[in-house]
C-alpha cells in the first residue's frame, strides 16, 4: 500500500496527493495513507475517510473467525470503534490530512466531484452488492491514470466455484470448499465481474489503473 503511493506520488510534480478510503475501522490503513503522503509527497494532500462506523456484516457461515466478527459487530453496536479512529488519528497527529466523513459511502461519495481523487481504497461492506456499487460510485470519482484499489481479495473469480458461492455473496467470510480458503465471496465476485477478469493482486491487496481505454493492471516496480 505504501508501496503504490510513491509509485503515484512521482508523477505529481508537486501536485497534492488525493486519497479517498471507504471503510476505515479503528484507522489503521487512514494513518498508513497519510504518513505515506507525508513521506511521498512531503504532506501535501489529505486522505478522506468514510464509514458509517455502525454495524453492517452480513456473517454468514459460522466459520472459525465468528467470534472475531460478532466482538466487531458489538464494538460498533457501542460506538467504540469512531471514537478509537478519532483517537488514534489525533495521537498520531495526522488530523491535518486525514478528514473523517461519517456516513453510508453511498450518500457521501454522491456529495464529492468527479475526477478528484489520485487513489480511491475500497474496504467497507464486503457483501456483493455493496462492493458493486462501490465500484460504481468511485469509478468517476477516480482521476485518468489515477488507482482504484481494495483490501481481502484472497481468491479471485477463477480460482474458485461460482455456481456454489453465488448464493452466498452477500456474506461476510466463508470457505471455498474446492482450494479450503476462508475468503469474502463478495470482493472476489464484484472484482470479477466490474473488471471482467483477473486483476493485480498483492496477498489480498488488489489494484487497478483508471485509463481512456479501460482498466489495467498495476506493477509495484
Amino acid at each position: 500500500m505504501e508501496k503504490i503511493v510513491e509509485l503515484e506520488a512521482s508523477k505529481l510534480k508537486g501536485k497534492r496527493f488525493e486519497i479517498l478510503e471507504i471503510g476505515s475501522w479503528a484507522g489503521d490503513s487512514a494513518i498508513l495513507w497519510a504518513n505515506a503522503i507525508k513521506k511521498f509527497n512531503n504532506g501535501n494532500g489529505s486522505a478522506i475517510c468514510v464509514d458509517p462506523w455502525r454495524p453492517y456484516i452480513n456473517l454468514g457461515e459460522k466459520v472459525e473467525v465468528f467470534k472475531v466478527l460478532l466482538c466487531m459487530e458489538k464494538a460498533l453496536k457501542k460506538g467504540k470503534i469512531y471514537s478509537l479512529f478519532l483517537h488514534n488519528i489525533a495521537a498520531t497527529k495526522l488530523d491535518d490530512i486525514i478528514k473523517p466523513y461519517k456516513g453510508d459511502s453511498d450518500e457521501v461519495l454522491s456529495t464529492l466531484r468527479d475526477n478528484k481523487f489520485d487513489l480511491v481504497f475500497v474496504d467497507g461492506n464486503h457483501s456483493y452488492s455493496q462492493v458493486i456499487k462501490d465500484f460504481i460510485n468511485c469509478e468517476r470519482l477516480i482521476c485518468e491514470d489515477g488507482i482504484l484499489c481494495g483490501d481481502d481479495l484472497e481468491l479471485q473469480k477463477h480460482e474458485i466455484d461460482v455456481k456454489n458461492v453465488e448464493g452466498k455473496k452477500e456474506d461476510d467470510f466463508i470457505l471455498d470448499q474446492r482450494s479450503g480458503t476462508y475468503f469474502h465471496p463478495g470482493v472476489t465476485l464484484a472484482v470479477g465481474d466490474f473488471f471482467g477478469g483477473e486483476i493485480s493482486n498483492f496477498e489480498g491487496f488488489w489494484a487497478t489503473r483508471k485509463t481512456k481505454s479501460g482498466w489495467q493492471k498495476v506493477e509495484l516496480v
